[in-house]
């Protein structure tokens, strides 16, 4: 019997702290000048990759940047399509308006019009309930087209509560024209970061709140 429960706290513990993962909370932020975080997702052309994270944005913190690990064991060639999927909880204590990527390095690019967003299990709607900002790539050839960064902003109701689950799928490439290809071991660079409302837009929110709320009063 010990020996059965010391087996499932030692899983317990690698599925924890494995890479794919991530159970302690992160904190993240903008400030270029604070320290970042880094975290490695291992995975491969057949089964791409996942991650399972808890974020809390600070201001104070760095950018959160990723590494996505080809072991497949081969190389992955150029222009081929690799499926990231991301499962993020927001464990702070402020509603995230926009989240942020971008690709690092120039050796991979997000395939253009590839990009699903899910809010607790529901697909959001693109155009309603978020707007999606590209960066295009100045590459030319079959490069041309697709994106360097994506900027997510959030409509309300759909802004990323407290402890909302928000899910990005996306798929990641590596160029064309470079010369290589998405080698064993070689890794994809991103960096990632939420945004919550400005104070000040805070502010003119609850005052404009206030105002209709003042205007139903009188009204009734």
């Amino acid at each position: 019997m010990r020996t059965t429960f010391l087996i499932f706290v030692l899983v317990a513990v690698a599925a924890m702290f494995g890479p794919q993962a991530l159970a302690l909370t992160i904190s993240v932020g903008n400030d270029p000048g604070a320290t970042a975080t880094d975290s490695l997702v291992d995975g491969d052309q057949a089964n791409g990759f996942e991650l399972n994270a808890t974020v809390d944005f600070d201001p104070q913190a760095g950018f959160w940047f990723k590494s996505f690990r080809n072991t497949g064991g081969s190389p992955i060639a150029s222009g081929v399509d690799v499926q990231i999927v991301e499962n993020i909880t927001n464990e702070g204590n402020e509603s995230w308006t926009d989240w942020h990527e971008e690709i690092l390095g120039g050796g991979f690019l997000f395939r253009q019009n590839m990009v699903d967003v899910y809010l607790n299990g529901t697909l959001l709607v693109e155009g309603t309930d978020y707007s999606l900002v590209a960066t295009p790539t100045l590459l030319g050839g079959l490069n041309a087209g697709n994106w360097e960064a994506i900027d997510l902003f959030f409509n309300a109701p759909n802004l990323v509560d407290p402890s909302d689950v928000l899910r990005i799928e996306k798929k990641v490439f590596e160029v064309f024209l470079d010369g290589n290809v998405w080698q064993p071991n070689e890794i994809a660079h991103i960096r990632q970061y939420p945004t919550v409302p400005e104070p000040s837009a805070m502010l003119l929110a609850l005052i404009a709140l206030a105002g209709v709320a003042g205007l139903r009063r009188a009204g009734a």
